[in-house]
């Protein structure tokens, strides 16, 4: 990371945030003429959450100290127990440690989507150079239990989020900052944008995750720093399996969790039935 990219949110967080709460009428009116016309009507940039905040930290602190061990690494340390006492459950900060250690290239990670038992849908991520090389991977355990590749995505509320640090440059732009930000999230077609710490220069960009290599790497161009990558699929109803289909159902997952590279799997099955 430059040297100067850790300063410049202490020189542009009190000004992002009065920016945000304060505007004058001539720049609104410029805002809504240059406004795409695609872009939703509620394209505002918000605060994130605190816990989002700081989660954000965390990860911060491994990518500056090169290391997921809190011995090895000083920053880590405090990030963590800063973030404890300000309200993060221990062992929500002990996953986001253990999730960005097993973090692969998010160019390289990939969507799945496989239909199964005619009412089961089942998203994978996995990362691989080649989104073709995985499919021939799976394709025998698929053909084995009679599943198949294909959309499943309408059966799940999704989304994705990419955590990104701005550019020295773009922080140090003071009068053009929140339009910066706009423009890019216009470009990478997110659905909305928080800022996670004005301090860091931290911006969460919420994609839809079918757009989200693409968005990274518009965002890459535009010279951001991707720190992480996150995708979520929340069933919109989810299906109870009888025993020997939860049987069944328990058998194909091993034998997708035996292929390398498998980062989470994602399905519309009641959990009790497992």
């Amino acid at each position: 990371m430059h040297p100067a990219q850790r300063t410049f949110g202490n020189l542009c967080s009190k000004r992002f945030v009065s920016r945000m709460s304060i505007k004058s009428q001539k720049e609104s009116q410029e805002e809504a003429e240059t406004q795409n016309r695609h872009e939703p009507k509620d394209f505002k940039i918000k605060n994130a959450p605190k816990l989002a905040t700081l989660a954000h930290r965390l990860r911060l602190a491994i990518y500056e100290g090169k290391s997921v061990n809190l011995k090895k690494n000083d920053a880590l340390g405090k990030a963590m127990t800063s973030a404890i006492e300000q309200g993060m459950p221990r062992n929500d900060a002990q996953k986001i440690l253990e999730n960005f250690r097993k973090e692969n290239d998010h160019l390289h990670t990939h969507l799945i989507q496989i239909r199964y038992m005619h009412k089961i849908y089942v998203i994978i991520t996995a990362c691989s150079e080649s989104l073709q090389n995985l499919q021939l991977k799976l394709k025998p355990t698929l053909e084995r239990y009679e599943a198949a590749f294909g959309y499943v995505m309408p059966f799940f509320n999704n989304t994705s989020d990419i955590e990104a640090l701005v550019s020295f440059k773009t922080a140090a732009d003071f009068q053009n900052l929140e339009n910066t930000l706009k423009c890019d999230g216009r470009a990478c077609k997110a659905r909305s944008i928080e800022m996670l710490d004005s301090e860091t220069g931290a911006v969460s960009f919420k994609c839809n995750p079918m757009e989200l290599l693409s968005a990274c790497k518009i965002l890459q161009q535009r010279k951001y720093v991707i720190l992480h990558v996150a995708y979520d699929f929340v069933p919109k109803s989810r299906v109870i399996l009888c025993h020997h289909e939860r049987q069944v159902y328990e058998q194909f997952l091993k034998r997708i969790w035996k292929l390398t590279n498998i980062l989470n799997v994602y399905d519309n099955v009641n959990k009790k039935s497992l």
